[in-house]
């Protein structure tokens, strides 16, 4: 099935499928469109839905079809009466079919409120990408729902992942951000990425290159901590103020509230509209589709946490040492030659291992213990 879309006069957006050769169904009036100019999909796929939009009084559908270029009776290729009247998803014996591509999702933060998350799951919502946390002028904060809905998810049976809204231009404000926020992701289990929303037009002042090496940081050092790291942002955005292809490491959430998506680039996810409406919260919320599917995926730790890592901690002190000789003697590093210690000078060493990034998280937490990793003294980088 070739599938093209657009606005036409008296049409309003129109979705034309070619469903076998010579035979063309038209849609019309669609408040939004479900798939690509040029896609083929399978039958049973949704294409798109009707609504009040455009050139439309009151929400309604037009069915057209022509035979190599002639109009024929619409009542009788569907094997229908011809008569007017409200459809209500009740006149069919079986339900329109669910697309088989994409699993749909919301996105949440303190300006839906206090959600009532039986309700959202009872909808039929299978995702939630939550706000961890945001800035003022007073600096980084967590949100205040977060905690609350990411117990309401758990306890209903919805899939979880996060996002952070970042204000940072340089590393000294992201790594601000990241000392309030890590704090309360940890200890959570998330089936969908910790997504950084780099949108704010604040951030475009810094340059293209600057603004996506910070993008690249902060889903470096999320992925560090354990978790599975994303962005998103909106696709004027991206085609301006970023490169996409540096980014191409992580999975992209795309908004754009067109009725079909403009973004030309790869993407996992869609958020198609700000003014959805679900049962459970009260006035607008974003809607998304997953073509992902990230809740397809096992819920256990993601990936990353096998991958290895470098971990190099220097210069330190006798003590320092000892503390990390210790740590390394408790994962089992020096016994198959996988830690290693050197003197660098009379008073400091330096020590350096290779291990999965379960292990990586003890050092990452000594190092914030003692204050290494704002000093300079922790680095970690993936090596395979």
């Amino acid at each position: 099935i070739e599938v093209s879309t657009g606005w036409n006069s008296g049409r309003g957006t129109l979705i034309k499928v070619q469903t076998a050769p010579g035979v063309i169904e038209f849609y019309q009036h669609c408040a939004a469109v479900y798939v690509k100019v040029g896609q083929q999909v399978p039958q049973g796929t949704v294409l798109g839905r009707a609504g009040a939009t455009g050139n439309v009084t009151g929400a309604h559908l037009h069915f057209e079809v022509q035979v190599n270029g002639t109009p024929v009776e619409p009542s009788a290729w569907l094997g229908l009466p011809n008569a007017g009247g409200t459809y209500d998803g009740n006149d069919t014996l079986d339900k329109p079919a669910e697309a088989e591509d994409y699993v749909h999702g919301i996105d949440v933060s303190k300006y839906q409120g206090s959600v009532d998350w039986a309700k959202v799951a009872a909808s039929g919502v299978k995702f939630a990408i939550l706000r961890a946390g945001s800035s003022t002028n007073s600096g980084p904060y967590v949100d205040p729902t977060f905690e609350d809905n990411y117990k309401g998810c758990r306890e209903n049976g919805i899939a979880v992942g996060a996002y952070i809204f970042t204000y940072a231009t340089n590393d000294a404000e992201q790594d601000a951000e990241l000392d309030a926020f890590m704090p309360a992701l940890r200890g959570k289990t998330f089936e969908y990425p910790v997504f950084v929303d780099v949108e704010d037009k604040s951030l475009t002042g810094i340059g293209k290159a600057a603004l996506t090496r910070l993008a690249k940081r902060y889903m470096d050092v999320i992925r560090q901590n354990g978790f599975a790291a994303g962005w998103y942002s909106y696709t004027n955005f991206i085609n301006n103020y970023l490169n996409a292809a540096e980014l191409a490491d992580y999975p992209l959430w795309v908004a754009d509230y067109r009725a079909s998506l403009g973004y030309s680039g790869q993407y996992a996810m869609w958020q198609y509209t700000s003014s959805g409406s679900v049962p459970g919260i009260s006035g607008a919320v974003d809607l998304n589709r997953d073509y992902h599917r990230f809740c397809d995926a096992t819920t256990e730790q993601p990936a990353e946490l096998d991958t290895i890592q470098l971990v190099t901690l220097a210069p330190l002190t006798d003590d320092e040492m000892r503390l990390t000789d210790a740590l390394a003697a408790e994962l089992g590093l020096p016994d198959d030659g996988r830690y290693k210690a050197v003197r660098v000078d009379d008073t400091h060493f330096a020590a350096a291992a290779t291990m999965t990034t379960g292990d990586a998280m003890r050092f990452l937490a000594l190092a914030q213990q003692q204050g290494w990793d704002k000093q300079g003294r922790y680095h970690a980088r993936f090596v395979g």
